[in-house]
């Protein structure tokens, strides 16, 4: 715990004091976000107020799943008092939090959706409480992605992409063009996408959080349209493995860098493949499946595309035995898990140019 030497502050200070440190807990990396809480729970101390304890015990809670730390506090612990509009957002951040969780244990969707209906604007509602409204909807619109809705996820990503046209990217867009690709339109994504990109680029070098996730949707929109193009545009496949390739990955990453790390080094495994270097396929392949493990509690379907994959490759390097014991794994997670629609491509286009290789060697198809 950090102590100061401060004398003791105005009630109204001490709050704006907590404010600003859980604020500043927004950005930084692990260590300024967890000193930033340390903080406001020094000026939080002073309250002695049971609402800003919680409001810091969901910060808490929120980064220990950023990072998978294992003193991550049970959400079912973190008890907020809706006493105001500023409470009920608090409350909402639970709501969200869990779902999120939920999520990525591959609970059911109609699980998640009855923790997102626990939360209930005010009426007048507040700016905060709408912000937490509109994160409920965005997860609804990807839980719908996630199954493979694509018409429904696009047409509410549609409805919330107006709240947030004052800027210039945000992660409802990037789902939407990539549900846009998923629906067989990867050309108005990688236009779209580009142009992104590109205006991101004016102002920073895109090796920010956000700059690499647009990368990723840019690299993958490209991959997507060499795929759904029959192959007949080679330089997007250029294009997508110069844009994976340019991602710097930090050596202290949170969850959602090692989830975007996953889909860099499977998405490099499957260019190599189209590119029939079965070596550095399986190279990326290998790299992709150590990941997933790394990162996913339960990595099903991104097991199963990797070694679906990787049984094609090595049939083609005349490691039969090594490749009929992948074909087998990827068969038996396949009728476990079906196709998975959470990364781009991975549930579609991607296992249908597999299932391709596989009839062309004259083996059955696995995703069936």
């Amino acid at each position: 715990m950090i102590e100061t030497d401060s004398p003791s502050l105005d009630p109204s200070i001490l709050t704006l004091a907590v404010d600003a440190c859980l604020s500043a807990s927004n950005f930084g990396d692990k260590p300024w976000k967890l000193v930033a809480v340390e903080y406001a729970k020094v000026f939080a101390n002073e309250l002695d107020s049971r609402v800003i304890k919680c409001r810091i015990q969901l910060r808490e809670a929120a980064i220990a799943r950023l990072y998978n730390l294992e003193s991550m506090p049970s959400t079912e612990d973190i008890k907020i008092c809706r006493v105001d509009n500023r409470s009920n957002a608090d409350f909402g951040r639970l709501v969200v939090l869990r779902a999120r969780l939920q999520i990525e244990k591959r609970v059911s969707t109609e699980v998640v959706n009855q923790t997102l209906d626990q939360f209930c604007a005010s009426n007048p509602i507040s700016d905060l409480e709408r912000s937490v409204q509109l994160d409920i909807d965005f997860l609804r619109a990807k839980l719908l992605r996630f199954q493979g809705e694509f018409a429904l996820a696009k047409s509410l990503l549609v409805g919330h992409m107006q709240a947030f046209r004052y800027r210039a990217v945000n992660m409802i867009t990037i789902h939407y063009f990539e549900t846009l690709c998923e629906e067989g339109h990867p050309s108005k994504a990688v236009e779209a996408l580009e142009y992104e990109y590109n205006e991101l680029r004016k102002r920073e070098n895109g090796q920010s959080g956000s700059g690499r996730r647009l990368t990723l949707a840019l690299a993958g929109s490209c991959l997507m349209k060499y795929l759904l193009d029959k192959h007949s545009d080679a330089g997007s496949l250029e294009k997508s493995e110069r844009f994976f390739t340019s991602i710097r990955w930090t050596t202290k990453q949170s969850l959602i860098t090692k989830h975007n790390y996953y889909v860099a080094q499977a998405s490099l495994g499957m260019i190599y493949l189209l590119k029939s270097d079965w070596e550095g396929s399986l190279c990326h392949w290998n790299r992709a499946l150590e990941a997933a493990r790394n990162c996913f509690s339960q990595i099903g379907h991104a097991e199963m595309v990797t070694q679906y994959a990787q049984c094609e490759i090595l049939h083609r390097l005349g490691r039969t035995s090594e490749a009929k014991m992948r074909e087998n794994a990827a068969r038996n997670l396949f009728k476990e898990h079906g196709r998975g629609y959470h990364f781009l491509g991975q549930g579609t286009a991607w296992l249908d140019q597999l299932n391709m290789l596989a009839e062309e060697a004259g083996r059955p198809a696995i995703a069936v």
